[in-house]
């Protein structure tokens, strides 16, 4: 970023995961004071958690040790993204919409336990977001 004399000017886009979205906002919110950045998660589990927040983390000897609370100037969320997922990376986010289905809204809950199919979750879901 200093090479490219990057300055609070720019806008730095951030694609990818929880990790590079931790990671990344962590820079940006610490050079020069903080620098415009906006996310675009490409996982569902990043998609509905990490993005949102404006935690971010870098992990030193232990979890989440060198970090800060610094919001993007926006998400973008391209909810197709999840069509073409690994099975792994869907069912991570899954879970975790099942999780705060059953902390906050059980109707919901059982809205997704009846909808769920393997084959048709990620329709159900871009039909949700």
């Amino acid at each position: 970023m200093i090479k490219k004399k990057i300055n609070r000017d720019y806008l730095t886009i951030i694609i990818g995961g929880g990790v590079l979205g931790d990671i990344l906002g962590f820079v940006c919110s610490s050079y020069f004071r903080g620098i415009k950045y906006c996310l675009l998660p490409t996982t569902l589990l990043s998609q509905i958690d990490s993005s949102i927040g404006g935690k971010n983390a870098i992990n030193f000897f232990s979890k989440n040790t060198i970090g800060n609370i610094s919001n993007p100037n926006f998400i973008f969320i391209n909810y197709n993204i999840i069509f073409y997922m690994k099975k792994k990376e869907f069912l991570d986010g899954y879970s975790e919409i099942i999780k705060y289905s059953i902390i906050n809204n059980i109707k919901f809950f059982f809205y997704i336990y009846k909808k769920f199919e393997e084959e048709t979750c990620p329709l159900v879901f871009s039909q949700l977001l």
